[in-house]
Parts: structure tokens; sequence; C-alpha cells
């Protein structure tokens, strides 16, 4: 038990440290990173289904694909950015538990600490030629909220299917 406990705090750790690391970089080498992670995406899908005949090589297919993919590089970063803190914060729930916090408090602690880690990530990215928002910590923090939400639901369907179990007796 202590081992599984120690093992799950390491865990927390190292997606802290692999979420500083990633807010370590500067602002622009971070948007260009997901920009061309996202291109290459987009390039690799259109040249299969080009060589499949779903669909035909156009002109300008490069500026094209640059153009979306500058589109979606916002949403997209702010969709793993709820992904970060949705994960975190199952690890902290996890972590807690392991350590014997109960549910509640477990859930408490993991939301705060979430919050907590956010604020300072953004704090940390001041001195990373990175803006620094409130709404970004807001986001982050939803992120949390929503494995919370994915928590609690999950519990609630244990109890109902285990309520299921014992009126088969």
């Amino acid at each position: 038990m202590r081992k599984k406990m120690i093992l799950s705090w390491i865990f927390v750790f190292l997606w802290m440290i692999l979420i500083f690391l990633l807010s370590d970089m500067t602002g622009t080498k971070s948007h260009e990173l997901s920009k061309g992670n996202i291109e290459n995406t987009l390039t690799t899908v259109i040249e299969k289904t080009n060589d499949l005949g779903i669909t035909k090589p156009e002109k300008n297919q490069t500026q094209k694909i640059s153009d979306i993919a500058e589109f979606l590089n916002y949403p997209i970063r702010k969709g793993l950015h709820v992904t970060e803190y949705f994960i975190l914060t199952l690890l902290l729930y996890h972590a807690f538990h392991q350590s014997g916090v109960k549910n509640k408090k477990a859930m408490l602690f993991s939301l705060l600490i979430c919050f907590l880690y956010a604020c300072s990530d953004e704090f940390h990215q001041l001195f990373r030629q990175r803006t620094s928002h409130f709404s970004d910590v807001v986001i982050d923090t939803c992120g949390g909220m929503l494995a919370l939400f994915f928590l609690y639901f999950r519990q609630k369907k244990k109890k109902i299917n285990n309520f299921s179990n014992l009126k088969k007796f």
C-alpha cells in the first residue's frame, strides 16, 4: 500500500515537471511548435486522402494548410491546457486517495492544488516572454473541474451498479 502511495505522488510530481517544462518555452517557440504539429498532422491527412482518391491536390495547398493550422492553433492549445490539468487533477486525486484522504477532501484538495499550480504556471510564464492571463488559470482549473465531474459520475455509476447487483439477491 505504501509503495502505491509513493508511486502515485511520483506521478503527480513528474506531471507537474512536464507542465513546467512546457511552460518554460518562450511564447514564440511554443506557438511555432504547436502550429508546426498541427500543420504536420493536416499535411499527413491530406496526403493520405489524396493518395486514396478521396480528395484531390489543390493549388496553394501548403498555404491553405498553414492558414488552417493558424486558425486551429489557439483552440487546440487551450484544449491541451484543459487536458493537462484534467490529468493533473486525476493524478492528485489518486495520490490523495492512496494517502488515505477521504473522497470529498481528496477532491477539494486536488482542485485547490490544480488552481494554485495553474496560478504558479501563469506567474512562471511572465519570466519566459509569454503572456500571463487569469483567463488561462480559469481554463486550466476548468480542466480540473472536469476531472472531478468525471470522478463523481464514475463513482455514482459504481454505486448504481452495486445497488443493481444487490437487487439480484
